[in-house]
């Protein structure tokens, strides 16, 4: 395979690898912005199908292949080009996302739900009628959250 075609058939790779992270970046949006509490669990299961098929693209061993085939060719002759700093620096990420586990990659991504899903219930029976709204941006700043603040807050 010629390196040019190499080159090309990276970039589709990354590029759809890109639209992936997009849509878990949106979703992780919404969790922080307008998700429902109830929803925390189904969200958890999309972020980690997310994140783990994300983690499969990123580390599939062609990719592997196709940039030992770049490195090697004209294309990477110029290290400080635009075309050779890309293929450095995808060389780099391939590298350090191939030493991670997938399971590990799926729990990281839902870590921040965590506390939603197991934490919060207990503290959401101390919201009454008179307590004001839950806004998940400022759930550090609500009253009937103080004791989960102490648990999360205190180093």
């Amino acid at each position: 395979m010629e390196a040019l075609e190499t080159w090309n058939r990276l970039l589709a790779h990354v590029r759809e690898t890109a639209l992936l992270e997009s849509t878990a970046a949106m979703l992780e949006w919404d969790e922080h912005t307008g998700m429902p509490v109830q929803a925390a669990e189904y969200r958890s299961e999309q972020l980690m199908l997310l994140s783990g098929m994300i983690h499969q693209r990123r580390t599939d061993p062609i990719v592997g292949e196709w940039l030992n085939i770049l490195t090697e060719s004209e294309l990477a002759s110029e290290p400080n080009s635009p075309v050779g700093a890309s293929i450095r620096c995808m060389r780099r990420d391939y590298d350090k996302h191939v030493r991670l586990t997938e399971s590990l990659v799926k729990q990281i991504a839902i870590y921040p739900l965590i506390w939603i899903m197991i934490l919060l219930p207990p503290f959401l029976k101390k919201l009454g009628k008179n307590s004001p709204p839950l806004n998940p941006s400022r759930l550090d700043k609500h009253p009937a959250l103080g004791e989960l603040n102490l648990l999360i807050l205190t180093p």
